[in-house]
């Protein structure tokens, strides 16, 4: 069974790197106002309030700790991308970490076109049996994610030229795994 604590861990190397809380303010991030990877947008869509003030605003995102943030990625990414159900880590912190990166059915859906199945979106039993491998099959199927991965932030930065300054970090996240750590996870991770 994959750990959720570990996932986070490579999860926060992106979001954070080795310090600080990943503050950050860039005006062509249609997610808004990030902090530990928890954006504005997504506290607006899920309607919640961190500071308990009634309103959703920036404040919140500045308030975020890191026990907050772990709750969340549990509830709105792991538990949709059935992290606790994989028999191995490397694939579920994959799904895991593209859920977090591109919302829960965006990675569904490039998993599932990575594995060869439907991709509706829908993470029913066909979907965990093509991406629930062991052994052997891993770094096939992380090798045809990351991929795909590619493609997918390639073509944001086709429909939408001004994230190209994001496209860089993009790319090293998307080739990324816990069996190929991209050189600050190979850092955070020792830690």
């Amino acid at each position: 069974m994959a750990d959720s604590i570990l996932a986070l861990k490579t999860i926060l190397c992106h979001e954070v790197g080795n310090t600080g809380d990943g503050l950050v303010d860039d005006p062509d991030d249609p997610g808004g106002i990030t902090k530990y990877g928890v954006s504005f947008r997504f506290l607006k869509d899920h309607g919640i309030d961190v500071d308990g003030d009634g309103d959703i605003d920036a404040e919140d995102i500045r308030g975020l700790n890191p026990e907050e943030t772990a709750k969340l990625y549990k509830q709105f990414f792991w538990n949709l991308v059935h992290g606790d159900d994989f028999a191995d880590q490397a694939v579920a912190t994959k799904l895991f970490d593209m859920a977090v990166n591109m919302g829960p059915g965006k990675a569904i859906k490039l998993a599932q076109a990575s594995a060869g199945v439907p991709d509706d979106g829908i993470f029913g039993p066909k979907t965990f049996r093509a991406l629930n491998v062991t052994g052997d099959a891993v770094q096939p199927l992380l090798t045809s994610i990351c991929s795909t991965q590619v493609g997918f932030y390639r073509g944001i930065v086709m429909a939408r030229p001004k994230s190209q300054k994001f496209l860089a970090g993009w790319l090293v996240r998307a080739n990324c795994t816990l069996a190929t750590p991209c050189r600050t996870c190979r850092a955070f991770l020792k830690g």
